[in-house]
């Protein structure tokens, strides 16, 4: 093929050989300024981050002056479920609140005893023994011991009993639906047990009702009364026509005696 020779199926730009180009590429030729203009107009970087962010700020814990906060505790032994829970609320938080401290957590199946040391950048060093402790106590005594504001310590331990309390109450409504769902009934249904009696209207249209069930009792009385007395006249007829027909017999047997 010679330097540039270009076959004849290429065509030409202009002319009818456009409408033989593949549809997109077509569009993408009649595209206008104004519209080639926006799609080329770079568009804000979304990282969906925001949430993150309000987790990880979600409880103060800014520690002045932190340079090392190491945690180890033991995976299986008793006592190791505060620190482990305060471990998993709370170590992504002291990481971006201080990010010039070195963050560290040793886990072994050998540890028996929950520790925190907290190294500060004026050399001093505290070691908490967290064994047996809750989340929320092992918080407070963390941030009072680092030297916290104890209006901020309160703040921190008030914020997380109530994401404490706000877990329970979802694992106990996610064990509801599940329950619920087993039964093949409608999670968002309210139980049998807990509707409420609803009477329309106010309480005459109650009377009303009572009313109305009181005359219908009385009805139901006047007609068991009828009822008794028609059998009972009913009663003294056939009383009656026995005894006529006695003394009838009676007077016949007597005359042909005679």
């Amino acid at each position: 093929m010679a330097f540039g020779y270009a076959p004849a199926r290429w065509g030409s730009i202009t002319g009818a050989s456009v409408a033989a180009w593949p549809p997109a590429f077509s569009r993408g030729l009649a595209r206008s300024p104004k519209r080639r203009k926006k799609s080329k107009e770079k568009k804000p970087l979304n990282t969906k981050w925001d949430h993150l962010i309000e987790k990880y700020t979600a409880i103060p814990m800014v520690i002045p002056g932190l340079k090392t906060f190491e945690m180890q505790h033991g995976r299986s032994t008793d006592g190791q479920g505060g620190i482990r829970k305060f471990l998993a609320a709370h170590t992504a938080q002291i990481r971006y609140q201080n990010p010039e401290a070195n963050v560290l957590c040793r886990a072994s199946r050998d540890e028996v005893e929950a520790l925190i040391r907290l190294e500060m950048k004026d050399g001093k060093e505290y070691l908490i023994d967290a064994t047996g402790k809750k989340s929320q106590e092992i918080l407070r005594e963390v941030l009072t011991t680092a030297g916290v504001e104890p209006a901020k310590v309160a703040e921190a331990v008030q914020l997380r009993v109530a994401e404490i309390e706000a877990q329970h109450k979802e694992r106990e409504e996610a064990a509801r639906r599940k329950r619920m769902a087993g039964a093949k009934m409608d999670p968002d249904a309210i139980p049998d047990t807990e509707q409420p009696v609803a009477i329309e209207g106010s309480a005459e249209t109650a009377g009303q009702i009572a009313d109305g069930a009181a005359s219908d009792g009385a009805a139901d009385a006047g007609s068991q009364d009828t009822s008794d007395a028609a059998s009972k006249v009913a009663a003294d007829m056939a009383g009656n026509e026995s005894i006529d027909k006695l003394e009838a017999t009676g007077d016949g047997g007597a005359t042909t005696k005679g």
